[in-house]
């Protein structure tokens, strides 16, 4: 009898050949192995399929689908959602690298603190080659997290571990409207329903792909902005805070510079 995974690891890929193999392989080696592992292949055109095809003949974990046509992260990642059986939900993307007790980690703090619905981890930034170039600490409490939240984006969405029953019974879903933000929405949406925990350890390490970050840069920028706005007016609470009108002033302003110009200043801003 095969048994039930505990753990639904979702991953959706467009094109994502070049890095794919580490992505999966990271995953696949978790220490905690009581998962099933859903890749959405979004109707891409390189060697993706060929990819994804050569990992789910060598280990039944894997449940692969294939979008016609091209349906975006929102709608890919939500038919993995549906069709998931596992307790929690793990993000992760085509071009990362997850650490090898991410999931064990996850896992543990999620069963000793049920009033907790997401579990995300801090992040070092990667180049093409795998060179770490930055890192992103985020912050840990639930207190200090969803103070955050009308800030900036408090998660890192490829690290992030759901629990799969407050997003079946609030029917909470990932909007099509946001596609270069859509995680950020599912935040707010999930922020009514109960804890957010960051792990304070580097348990992914997260590909800065120059181009791609480029072509999406401004797109990402302004439906940030256009999700903040949202909430603030639905809030009311956070309308009038000065530090959150000068976030929100600071990232109009982005958008007046070349996209290249805003990816150079976030790595600036994180260094390693």
């Amino acid at each position: 009898m095969t048994k039930t995974p505990f753990v639904s690891v979702i991953m959706c890929c467009y094109n994502e050949g070049k890095y794919l193999k580490d992505a999966v392989e990271s995953i696949l080696n978790q220490s905690f192995d009581n998962f099933e592992f859903i890749i959405i292949d979004d109707c891409s055109t390189d060697n993706t399929s060929g990819i994804i095809d050569f990992y789910k003949n060598r280990d039944k974990r894997i449940v692969s689908l294939r979008n016609a046509p091209n349906l975006g992260i929102s709608e890919s990642a939500n038919k993995g959602i549906e069709i998931s059986k596992g307790k929690y939900i793990a993000r992760m993307d085509a071009d990362d690298i997850a650490a090898q007790d991410r999931l064990l980690k996850q896992v543990a703090l999620m069963e000793e603190n049920p009033a907790v619905v997401v579990c995300g981890t801090n992040i070092l930034l990667i180049d093409e080659n795998k060179t770490v170039i930055g890192k992103i600490e985020y912050k840990y409490s639930d207190r200090e997290i969803k103070k955050e939240l009308f800030m900036k984006n408090p998660f890192a969405n490829p690290t992030v571990m759901i629990r799969k029953d407050i997003l079946s019974r609030y029917s909470i879903w990932y909007e099509t409207t946001y596609p270069n933000a859509e995680d950020y929405q599912l935040w707010f949406k999930l922020a009514e329903h109960g804890d957010f925990r960051n792990i304070n350890e580097f348990l992914l390490w997260y590909r800065i792909d120059f181009p791609k970050k480029t072509r999406k840069c401004k797109a990402m920028v302004l439906e940030t902005i256009s999700l903040r706005i949202r909430y603030l007016m639905k809030s009311k609470r956070h309308l009038f805070n000065p530090f959150v009108t000068g976030r929100l002033l600071f990232e109009i302003l982005l958008l007046l510079l070349p996209a290249q110009w805003i990816i150079k200043l976030f790595l600036r801003m994180h260094r390693k």
